[in-house]
């Protein structure tokens, strides 16, 4: 023979978004990186927006290639931005997860 139990469905509780584990602090906003440059040429603004994703990506650790860092730029900055009408600087966030 079967018995059922019934019980009575759980609140769902909302995850909180902290930073450090006492959780006084909320997490830290998302940052854009300024990788595109306003003033010189188009290889200037694109050697100076590698730069600085090379610099991001150590500082953030993402173990970006260096191909993959180019990919990026070109994504974000680059022709194929210009022609999808996207050119923009990109997040940490849009970093992180590519980089996953």
């Amino acid at each position: 023979a079967l018995t059922f139990v019934h019980s009575e469905p759980q609140p769902q509780r909302e995850a909180p978004i902290h930073d450090s584990a006492d959780g006084d602090e909320l997490a830290p906003p998302i940052r854009i990186i300024e990788a595109a440059q306003i003033q010189g040429g188009a290889e200037q603004n694109e050697g100076t927006a590698i730069n600085v994703l090379a610099r991001t990506n150590h500082k953030l650790k993402l173990a970006l290639a260096t191909d993959a860092i180019a990919y990026l730029v070109d994504v974000y900055l680059g022709a194929q931005a210009a022609g999808a009408g996207i050119a923009r600087n990109p997040t940490d966030a849009g970093l992180m997860m590519f980089a996953q």
